[in-house]
């Protein structure tokens, strides 16, 4: 094994210890929240709701515990429509949440991943999650940034929800855009970006989508300015 395997697998391991830290809460007893309240005070009641109404066989349309009641579907928060959030919302409360929050270190990270890699200028779609230089930094960097831990612990589920999904949004629309690809590759990867691009929208915070949009412009800034973007 040569010295970049080992930085490799070294890479390798410390993304898996990360993606572990995200799992901890399901090892726990009991709800950790941190010094935060959301949980409380909002996805552990919304969700009980949502499961009692589901195992009724009634739709999750209306809240009537929140003032006079409140859209449960249409207020978005919880972000209903979301895959992950569709996976785990019949579970538990407490378990839901703690899956949730797991699950969503593995969409993050691997979005890291393939971010990483598109950057680099990696062409070869079946490369993109591969544990490469570029790809392990851009995920050690997302998993570990205080925006991400800021909200872990803090309860604050549908932040990291959408948060999840703005590193494979914005890979794709680089991937769309970038000069050494085909118009075919270019059309997988807007369709990519919009899929993601949905995804985050659906997850139920849209600060998030805002704010990686921002992050996009001058990534692509960058990626044009050094010959990686579109030629006309």
């Amino acid at each position: 094994m040569n010295r970049e395997q080992r930085l490799g697998w070294l890479g390798a391991a410390g993304l898996l210890a990360l993606a572990s830290a995200f799992a901890w809460p399901l090892l726990r007893e009991g709800v950790y929240v941190g010094n935060g309240t959301d949980l409380f005070s909002y996805q552990l009641p919304t969700r009980a709701l949502v499961r009692r109404l589901l195992l009724a066989g009634e739709l999750p349309l209306w809240n009537d515990g929140v003032l006079g009641g409140l859209p449960l579907h249409g207020a978005w928060q919880l972000g209903l429509l979301d895959p992950v959030t569709l996976l785990t919302i019949a579970l538990p409360p407490e378990l839901s949440t703690d899956l949730d929050r797991a699950l969503r270190g593995v969409v993050l990270l691997t979005g890291g991943l393939a971010l990483g890699n598109v950057v680099a200028g990696v062409r070869d779609a079946r490369a993109l999650l591969q544990p490469s230089a570029a790809g392990l930094a851009s995920a050690g960097l997302l998993g570990g940034a205080g925006v991400t831990w800021g909200h872990v612990y803090a309860g604050h589920v549908s932040f990291l929800a959408a948060w999840s999904y703005a590193p494979w949004w914005i890979a794709g629309t680089l991937w769309s855009v970038s000069a050494g690809h085909a118009a075919g590759a270019r059309l997988r990867g807007a369709l990519w970006a919009g899929v993601a691009l949905g995804l985050c929208l659906l997850a139920g915070h849209p600060q998030v989508v805002y704010v990686s949009g921002v992050a996009l412009v001058f990534a692509a800034a960058a990626q044009a300015l050094t010959g990686g973007g579109v030629r006309g």
